[in-house]
């Protein structure tokens, strides 16, 4: 069987969008009693050309929060901006404003910078604290069929300005979250219906440490951190809304996408540990009942609530079944990354396999080069 490739899913560096604004003092502004040298508001470029995907389209980032502090050596002068929206002008090309406008402490010598984008009601702790607890919070939500919740590609930037000019700051904004397809293979003599399949098992709320590069992100270091307190961190099973239907895998099916190229699951990223070994619950007679995954307190639970699973509701020879699959190794979502978790029907045991890379224009399933063994 060939190497699987993901040129589509996985060649691709960090999500830039290219948007500039300067903005001057206007006549209604009261002047600042510390200013640049230049008299000029701080102002903002965003770098690179913008990559269209299925979370993010060209018109996607057009506001993101900042804030700023500026430093003399290393003695923190002033929080020029604190919070601040910056929004793009509607019916303007690359043209963006903020009020009220923030200006550098004329005796700073360098400053940092942190932003996010969307302005996001996920965000607790935001931008606006103290300089010394410099921690934003943020929560990856669950997907529900009703729509009532639904899901953001959640971007960050840092720059720190070591000459302070009139020149706009230049931010390159990254995906801080980890996204996650589901594809599949069948093997087997049958047809493989595929009802359900779930995340299990994810910490949903982490803190991000912005007092230094939070975008710096490494396999290593993931920057999220949590607290391992299931009151706060929200374990969370994160669904994809399959059709009712289900999803049909025929019979020695090549390697298929499961999720549709809109279901890129996004996760906090984290490092997971590896569960016990793979559980089957069977269901019988046909036609199967819908016991549905993860019920709390049904016989169809899984035991293990601490360790990751990827957990499936199929059909295969008549038999209605829901198998919880461990990683085989401990599995670390990063950010800036996007998976896709193979999974291997082949008669006697399911398997999947991770695949990763960067996020890329879009996952497109097609040639060799693609997704396709």
């Amino acid at each position: 069987m060939k190497t699987l490739k993901l040129t589509s899913l996985l060649a691709g560096t960090a999500l830039v969008a290219t948007a500039v604004f300067t903005a001057s003092c206007s006549n209604d502004v009261a002047e600042p009693q510390a200013l640049s040298a230049s008299n000029q508001p701080i102002s903002f470029r965003v770098q690179g050309g913008i990559k269209k995907t299925t979370a993010t389209t060209t018109d996607y980032l057009n506001a993101f929060v900042v804030r700023g502090d500026d430093y003399e050596g290393t003695t923190l002068l002033s929080t020029p901006l604190n919070a601040v929206t910056v929004y793009r002008l509607e019916g303007v090309n690359n043209a963006w404003d903020y009020n009220p406008k923030g200006y550098y402490n004329h005796a700073a010598d360098n400053a940092e910078f942190f932003a996010y984008s969307p302005v996001s009601k996920y965000v607790s702790n935001g931008l606006g604290g103290v300089v010394d607890d410099k921690k934003l919070v943020y929560e990856v939500p669950e997907v529900t069929a009703d729509g009532n919740t639904s899901q953001e590609d959640f971007l960050l930037a840092y720059k720190k300005e070591t000459t302070l000019s009139a020149s706009p700051v230049a931010l390159q904004f990254k995906h801080a979250l980890s996204r996650v397809f589901v594809s599949a293979t069948n093997t087997t003599s049958s047809d493989v219906v595929i009802n359900q399949i779930a995340l299990l098992n994810l910490n949903s709320v982490g803190t991000l440490d912005y007092d230094s590069d939070p975008t710096a992100f490494t396999d290593t270091d993931i920057k999220w951190t949590f607290t391992n307190d299931p009151a706060e961190d929200k374990p969370l099973n994160y669904f994809y809304q399959l059709p009712a239907s289900g999803v049909v895998l025929k019979a020695s099916a090549p390697t298929t996408l499961i999720t549709s190229v809109e279901q890129g699951m996004m996760v906090m990223p984290q490092s997971t540990t590896v569960g016990a070994a793979t559980t089957y619950k069977t269901y019988t007679p046909t036609p199967a009942p819908n016991p549905g995954i993860g019920n709390t307190g049904a016989d169809d639970d899984i035991d293990d609530e601490d360790n990751f699973y990827l957990a499936i509701e199929y059909t295969l020879a008549n038999a209605h079944n829901i198998v919880y699959v461990p990683a085989t190794t401990g599995l670390v979502f990063e950010p800036n990354k996007q998976y896709n978790l193979i999974v291997k029907f082949t008669g006697t045991e399911i398997t999947f396999d991770p695949v990763v890379g960067d996020f890329t224009p879009d996952i497109v399933p097609g040639e060799d080069t693609d997704l396709m063994p």
